[in-house]
């Protein structure tokens, strides 16, 4: 039989040997874990070097990542997504479209709910950027509102606050509201001024003389387009000075009329114009040809603009080529660009449809997501909220399909009426070629309304009368009896038009020039040019200019 003493020592020698390979245990583990924030701190500092990478060159970067992704699988959570988010951010800058928010929208709810929020603002300003590319304003303008918020509050990257400013703005601009735009635009500007950032000062100064013109303040515009082209001229990089004066030539040729000034302009951005550039500029210089009698240099425009250029260029080049036919007698070709024409402006159309359905859609999404929060809370509460969620989601559906059906009926009236339109116009051409129009004027100017206004022209401004009710009426009586059923075809072509749009389209019709229209309604110049530009926009839902629209009066 064992003593205690052996029972004792057997006992004693097992415990040291279970404490020693406890100790053993335990030093391991702690080398695994610093073994494995090492590792850890490793790859965040190769991400952020990535990061900064994709600022100036998203090839290098997108090649870098993918280098590294086959380690991406075993490492933490926090590096898999922070390389997550810079693979949408490189593939942005290398301007390599996405198709899905999946993405996104997970690495969001991580940085909003666990991740290192200084990467919040830069997941909002991604997320931000692929809803505008996917054509949905509503959410787009949404994250950047989210992104400057956060921006401001977790993360000093004044650089990344800039371009939340800029694409903000550019995303209220396209949907119109060009008040809300050039606030943003200006901030992005200011915050450049911070950064030193000359080349994103020169493009936001840009931006804000854009936006002065889509406010109808052309002399603004041309303000800050020369302070713009005055910085751009200190760059090495020319193409930043051949951006700014495309843009100017625009200007130059739409809104202060001075086609030479626009042709030179043109001419000095050629040799160093970027590649995205090419259509706007082939845009302007196919208007400028045209309005300027070269139709054999404005249809080489347009066909080029149909091999280069964007959706928008190509939809100018077929309305051209459309105009051109008409006037050359080319029925069928006339009939076959208006045929493409329509077919592009309704694939136009179709990228603004889908930002109403994206709203709905929206809307849909927050109510369910408000309807569970409350089944969470309020228990109590859940039957009603089925229902509440069963009648919305019925009126939302209704709501769409309605509106899906009055978007295509609206495509279907609005194809036959351009091509009424089209009849119309070219029956007037034709009609005009037909019969000679010297005896016309001279049926108009020896009439005694032609005179009276001719007196009263020559009277101004030592008196400045208007026309009478009933001198308007026998303008419109002497009007209508030299061009037959003039009214008619004029309203054929736009029906709502006001007393004093109507008397301005009389008015062209016997050559008034605009400076005496003004006078003779008592209207500004610059009033009678809008009036001009808006009726052109309204019976063609397309941007012309004022003496586009004298075009169409002269052939009715």
């Amino acid at each position: 039989m064992l003593s205690p003493f052996y029972i004792f020592a057997f006992i004693t020698n097992k415990e040291t040997d279970i404490m020693k390979l406890l100790r053993i245990i335990a030093a391991v583990v702690t080398a695994l874990y610093f073994c494995s924030c090492q590792q850890n701190d490793i790859q965040i500092k190769q991400l952020t070097n990535i990061d900064s990478v994709a600022d100036n060159d998203a090839e290098r970067a997108l090649n870098m990542l993918d280098s590294i992704g086959p380690y991406m699988k075993n490492a933490t959570k926090a590096s898999r997504n922070y390389y997550e988010l810079l693979k949408i951010k490189a593939q942005d800058k290398a301007y390599i479209p996405h198709t899905s928010d999946s993405t996104i929208t997970r690495l969001v709810e991580y940085y909003e709910n666990k991740g290192d929020k200084r990467l919040l603002p830069k997941a909002y300003y991604y997320a931000g950027r692929i809803y505008r590319k996917l054509h949905d304003a509503t959410q787009a303008v949404k994250y950047f509102n989210m992104a400057e918020a956060a921006a401001k509050k977790y993360s000093k990257d004044t650089k990344l606050l800039a371009n939340i400013y800029a694409q903000a703005g550019y995303t209220l601009r396209y949907q119109e509201f060009h008040k809300r735009s050039l606030i943003k635009f200006i901030n992005a500007y200011k915050t450049d001024k911070i950064n030193n950032d000359t080349c994103n000062m020169v493009l936001s100064l840009r931006d804000i003389a854009d936006t002065y013109r889509n406010l109808e303040n052309p002399y603004k515009a041309l303000e800050y387009f020369n302070i713009a082209k005055r910085l751009a001229s200190t760059l090495d990089d020319k193409s930043y000075a051949s951006s700014i004066k495309d843009q100017m030539a625009s200007l130059y040729l739409y809104e202060l009329k001075d086609a030479d000034k626009a042709l030179k302009l043109l001419k000095e951005s050629d040799p160093y114009r970027d590649s995205i550039e090419i259509s706007p500029a082939l845009s302007i210089y196919s208007e400028l040809y045209r309005i300027t009698g070269k139709e054999d240099s404005a249809l080489m425009c347009y066909k080029k603009l149909l091999k280069y250029g964007n959706i928008y260029g190509r939809q100018g080049a077929y309305d051209g080529l459309t105009r051109h036919c008409i006037k050359s007698g080319k029925n069928k070709e006339a009939y076959r660009y208006f045929e493409l024409y329509m077919n592009i402006s309704d694939s136009i159309r179709k990228l603004n449809a889908s930002d109403a359905v994206a709203k709905y859609l929206a809307l849909y999404d927050n109510s369910i997501r408000d309807e569970q929060n409350k089944e969470l809370k309020l228990k109590n509460q859940q039957e009603k909220s089925k229902t509440t969620i069963f009648v919305i989601t019925s009126i939302l559906l209704a709501t769409i399909l309605i509106s899906t059906i009055m978007l295509y009926r609206k495509r279907f009236e609005i194809i036959n009426l351009k091509i009424e339109k089209l009849k119309i116009i070219n029956s007037g051409i034709k009609e005009n070629k037909a019969k000679p129009t010297d005896d016309k004027i001279r049926k108009i100017n020896s009439s005694e309304i032609y005179k009276t206004i001719q007196k009263k022209i020559s009277a101004y401004p030592e008196k400045n009368e208007n026309l009478s009710e009933t001198e308007w009426d026998e303008l419109d009586n002497v009007v209508n009896s030299v061009y037959e059923n003039y009214t008619e075809k004029l309203h054929n072509i736009y029906n709502r038009m006001s007393s004093f749009e109507y008397r301005v389209c009389l008015l062209i019709k016997i050559n008034i020039s605009p400076v005496n229209i003004s006078h003779l309604t008592n209207h500004s110049k610059e009033s009678i040019s809008s009036v001009r530009r808006r009726l052109y926009y309204k019976a063609f839902n397309r941007k012309g200019s004022p003496a586009d629209w004298d075009e169409i009066i002269s052939s009715l």
